[in-house]
């Protein structure tokens, strides 16, 4: 799910990290089941950290993606911390 925008609308509109699908699956669990590390990575580094973590954790164990677990629970440390 990318959207694009052309120069004239720069800045880009706000888009919403968190809307649902169909399915009631946030961006991040939907990239985590897809296994898509751009689209995670993009996710994570947004800068308001406002990204839902739902089941998106639990996929990533379930999936056995050792790569994308540790990258989860590094960036929720790092949330915890920066809310101290």
């Amino acid at each position: 799910m990318f959207y694009f925008w052309s120069l004239q609308e720069y800045p880009p509109p706000k888009l919403d990290v968190n809307k649902r699908d169909r399915k009631g699956r946030f961006p991040l669990q939907v990239a985590v089941l897809n296994q898509d590390e751009d689209m995670i990575h993009f996710l994570l580094e947004l800068e308001d950290r406002t990204v839902e973590l739902g089941d998106a954790l639990l996929h990533a164990v379930d999936l056995s993606n050792e790569r994308i677990t540790r990258k989860l629970l590094d960036w929720k440390e790092e949330c915890v911390q920066k809310s101290r």
